[in-house]
């Protein structure tokens, strides 16, 4: 079939310009793509909170992590390779103790993690973690991001999810939920504060989390065993620890302001921008959100406006002519901002302006809530890739075609997973390759990104892999060219250390960030990416 064909596995940059599809061997190779050499390390200075046991989990994570982690000689090493210690890999030193700790009452936290109230559950939970960060806010001491230790029993019962038994207090029901939240001066013990939340723990941390200017990285105690505490404790089926090392270990590095890869083919002047929506439950409207990246890999975050945005279709939004290219605008700006590093001497914020317009930049200690943005370099915008999940209305693409500024080419793309069921299977029942790109015409295709992966010889997966689907709604670019770049765009995930995800990092979380960045009416909300990851 001439409309065929499987796509390279797009190509990373580490240190000193090296390049290599899988980012276990890059940085194994070359180390991050920051990297100022072996010879003058950087120290990832950090804060911990958690239970006794789980600041103790993590401090043992530590030091097992500092040296080589190997993979059990029964294991396939080319799955599961071995971890060459922390300093080895990104050239920085990840010390043994915290610069801050701060010990949970274990009981306090159980008790508040067994009422039988679900979003009164995950509200007290996160607050006993919330004041410990606003502690460490107060102190002088200096540290890039603070763990953030959870204990099972929390994972099990303070997600949506969580189908909770037992327990103290009173159960409310959903229906009864949504009439407090409407209904606030008719009920005498009610804190409405409870329901203005999103009633899952890692969604809810990061949110109130926002304003305090400090990244956290959620770990799950159990995530943190070694191999000594696996033989001895059942539950949990947990890949081998030099697994959990690299993906945990990359987390913490990009978390404490690292770069571990970049994109070696991404072109200069191109932007990629994804657009998300979340439904007001409350209020019968929705709200937008841009994600922003380049082909540097870090990436910004911009609320839009909220409005009537429902169309016919489950699921698919329409920004009208002003929000669109007020959205569009405010996302151009976050990315002329990445283009030049800079530090931050206070905590960079955005602040939601009237008709969704953001004011963005860089506190400075003399400016009190009045951000202020630093020029970039001035490198010319040739290209935007606008990427959504909804078909794009004639106003819309008005909007963003006036917020492009004059000489950029902007595409728009739909990006969604196919829903008719087709699935594709090569002879032997095997999986589709990650990379399988079939040209259904000169605007539409199919792109497997998830599939075998010869690097690593398996599919990774449980099921027959589902293709994207992918259609140019607005633009010239040519369909295998979108393709390419989509395909690239899976591999910017720093939340791991994996070869290729299902979704392009431009719609990969677009829940989360709904969830995060409107769980509550704040009107002030940190930029950078890693505070949603």
């Amino acid at each position: 079939m001439d409309n065929v064909l499987v796509l390279n596995e797009p190509p990373l940059e580490f240190a000193a310009g090296g390049k290599l599809e899988h980012p276990r061997d890059g940085l194994a190779l070359f180390g991050p793509a920051d990297s100022k050499g072996m010879g003058n390390p950087a120290k990832l200075s950090y804060g911990i909170i958690g239970t006794q046991n789980g600041v103790a989990a993590f401090a043992d994570f530590v030091k097992a992590i500092s040296r080589p982690v190997l993979t059990a000689d029964y294991l396939n090493e080319t799955q599961w390779p071995h971890f060459p210690g922390f300093e080895e890999v990104f050239h920085a030193v990840v010390p043994a103790e915290p610069a801050w700790a701060q010990e949970l009452d274990t009981l306090a936290l159980k008790n508040a993690a067994t009422d039988r109230d679900d979003h009164k559950r995950v509200y007290e939970v996160v607050s006993l973690y919330l004041s410990a960060l606003r502690t460490a806010r107060t102190l002088e001491k200096s540290f890039g991001y603070v763990v953030i230790v959870a204990p099972d029993f929390v994972f099990t019962n303070c997600r949506p999810i969580s189908r909770f038994q037992g327990g103290h207090g009173q159960r409310i029901s959903r229906r009864e939920q949504r009439l407090r939240s409407q209904m606030r001066d008719f009920f005498e013990s009610y804190e409405p504060e409870h329901y203005g939340w999103s009633p899952d723990f890692r969604f809810q941390l990061k949110s109130r989390a926002m304003e305090l200017g400090i990244a956290v990285q959620i770990v799950r105690e159990s995530t943190l065993r070694l191999p000594r505490a696996e033989r001895r404790v059942g539950g949990r089926q947990l890949t081998p620890l030099s697994d959990r090392a690299w993906n945990l270990c990359t987390a913490l590095y990009y978390k404490s302001g690292g770069r571990p890869w970049k994109l070696a083919d991404g072109g200069e002047g191109v932007c990629h921008v994804g657009v998300s929506f979340k439904d007001n439950d409350l209020g019968g409207t929705v709200w937008s959100a841009a994600q922003i990246f380049g082909n540097h890999g870090d990436g910004r975050i911009v609320a839009g406006s909220e409005g009537a945005w429902f169309s016919g279709r489950k699921g698919e939004y329409h920004l009208n002519e002003p929000a669109a290219r007020q959205l569009l605008t405010a996302a151009l700006d976050a990315y002329r901002d990445l283009q030049k590093p800079f530090s931050l001497a206070r905590p960079a914020v955005l602040e939601r302006g009237e008709g969704g317009r953001e004011r963005a930049g860089v506190m400075e200690k003399s400016s009190k809530d009045k951000p202020r943005l630093e020029p970039g370099p001035g490198k010319p915008l040739s290209e935007i890739f606008l990427h959504t999940g909804s078909r794009l209305g004639d106003k819309e693409l008005e909007g963003y075609q006036a917020a492009c500024p004059a000489g950029a080419k902007l595409t728009v793309v739909r990006v969604t997973p196919e829903r008719a069921g087709l699935r594709l299977l090569r002879p032997g029942g095997q999986p589709a390759l990650r990379g399988t790109f079939w040209q259904l015409s000169p605007r539409r295709a199919l792109l497997w990104t998830s599939g075998f992966k010869p690097r690593l010889g398996i599919y990774d997966g449980s099921e027959i892999p589902r293709p994207l689907c992918i259609e140019i709604q607005h633009g010239d670019t040519e369909i295998v060219r979108v393709a390419r770049d989509i395909l690239a765009l899976t591999k910017l995930n720093y939340n791991g250390c994996n070869l290729g995800e299902y979704h392009p990092i431009t719609t990969h979380f677009s829940a989360t960030v709904g969830e995060i960045l409107f769980s509550h009416r704040s009107l002030r909300y940190q930029p950078s990416f890693k505070y949603y990851v």
